[in-house]
């Protein structure tokens, strides 16, 4: 990362942390350690380019990686994406927003921007902000799992949703899991929720334990199977896993 990209970050940062305590030596070294990485990542990105680059949905400067199972995965080699993910882990999501919204700008047609952005406006408080921008990375890629799991965890997870909106979290939630082969834990536990808030507690009980059934440590989800026995929709404290 260049010198003027770090003075950069670190202005955007300076302005949503003004007035706040100052941080501690080990907050710095550890901001500093971070910047190091993400230079790190950005500079393995650009220069291990494969030969499935895209050329079309997610824009110039992604590149297309391919998996032992034969899926592929996007990294978007640019400077607004890396700083956005430093500045959502030290936890300024105004600054994270406004990198997010450089790389939306740059590459429009890539998906995970807007995602990641979603995520940023939930963590404030902007739910419909956070709803548009999913529905936006599902307008361009609607196979995106991520984006199909963060709108269902969204809608179901809303003290105030409709019948129908019920139907649409379970809706998604399912075509993620038929996406993934019903190999996710978290896309399964999505979809125990769903269930759940349209009502449908048999299912959600059902679905929970398809999920615990892939993992070694359930208890993160045993709080929920709780909730659907006693015929309780599960209402999200937290925003599902970041990027």
């Amino acid at each position: 990362m260049t010198a003027t990209a770090e003075q950069v970050l670190i202005k955007r940062v300076r302005t949503e942390a003004a007035g706040a305590p100052k941080p501690s030596l080990a907050t710095v070294y550890s901001a500093r350690m971070a910047l190091c990485i993400i230079s790190a990542f950005v500079l393995y990105t650009m220069i291990s380019r494969v030969p499935e680059f895209s050329a079309r949905g997610s824009g110039r400067g992604a590149t297309q990686h391919r998996t032992a199972a034969g899926k592929t995965f996007v990294l978007s080699a640019n400077y607004p994406t890396g700083a956005a993910w430093l500045s959502f882990r030290l936890h300024y999501y105004y600054a994270a927003i406004s990198f997010l919204s450089d790389a939306i700008r740059q590459y429009p047609r890539d998906a995970r921007p807007y995602d990641r952005r979603g995520l940023a406006y939930w963590e404030i408080g902007q739910r419909s902000l956070a709803a548009s921008d999913f529905e936006r990375a599902l307008k361009i890629d609607p196979k995106d799992t991520i984006a199909l799991r963060d709108l269902a965890w969204l809608i179901g997870s809303s003290p105030e949703v409709s019948t129908r909106d019920a139907r649409r979290a379970v809706k998604l939630a399912l075509k993620a899991c038929k996406l993934t082969g019903w190999r996710d834990a978290d896309l399964i536990d999505t979809l125990a929720a769903a269930y759940a808030t349209s009502g449908d507690f048999s299912k959600a009980i059902t679905t929970q334990r398809q999920a615990f059934a892939l993992l070694r440590n359930p208890d993160s989800m045993s709080e929920r199977l709780d909730l659907y026995i006693e015929h309780k929709p599960y209402r999200a404290t937290v925003i599902p896993a970041s990027w």
